[in-house]
């Protein structure tokens, strides 16, 4: 019996195309922090904000509140399909709010509409499907647009810290008791799927 080989979507770009999504990321990641379209705590892709200074601002917080002699816990958790689930409405609508230039809210609208795709394999139609949600992966200006649409979908925490590495993000809190701690995690967590199926954009533990 012959062995099945796995199936890989490639997506291909013409040159020019390519060219002009790595201008205006570079526009974007410019334009984007005057405006606070980022979460303060986010770190990676961003310009000097690795992965580095996630742990070790994560590591500094739990030092501080330990310090004041709580009880701290941690909840590490990832967005599903992120990049797929992305909502170019509300996108377009949170960039319309921060004041955005209007070339890049029509660059961001057009990139975002009006899309297809074909699965290209032996035996298939090769008929174009109506893409309404999601940004491609792999491009340029994908973090940047998942940036700008998840930033507003962090937890408030009054005592801890929540620091995020693109769709990875964790949740520390502190209180007086470990129970605490959990009973808190786990409204926070409520919270945030709740928000996301709204939104398609589902938050669950990795």
């Amino acid at each position: 019996m012959t062995p099945q080989r796995p199936f890989y979507i490639i997506v291909l770009l013409k040159t020019r195309s390519k060219i002009q999504k790595g201008v205006m990321a570079v526009r974007l990641s410019t334009f984007a922090p005057s405006k606070t379209l980022h979460y303060p705590n986010q770190c990676g892709p961003l310009p000097g904000l690795t992965l580095f200074h996630g742990c070790f601002s994560l590591a500094h917080e739990i030092r501080i509140l330990q310090g004041l002699r709580l009880r701290v816990s941690t909840l590490f958790a990832n967005i599903k399909a992120a990049f797929d689930n992305v909502n170019a409405s509300t996108l377009w609508v949170r960039l319309l709010s921060k004041h955005t230039p209007s070339d890049i809210l029509v660059w961001v609208s057009s990139f975002l509409s009006e899309r297809s795709c074909s699965l290209v394999f032996q035996a298939s139609p090769n008929l174009p499907t109506a893409v309404s949600v999601g940004t491609r992966p792999g491009l340029p200006t994908t973090s940047e647009h998942f940036l700008f649409y998840v930033a507003p979908r962090h937890p408030a925490i009054p005592r801890g810290i929540s620091p995020s590495y693109v769709y990875h993000f964790s949740i520390t809190v502190a209180s007086t008791s470990l129970r605490g701690n959990i009973c808190l995690l786990q409204r926070l967590f409520k919270n945030i799927s709740e928000n996301g199926e709204t939104t398609r954009s589902l938050v669950l533990p990795p």
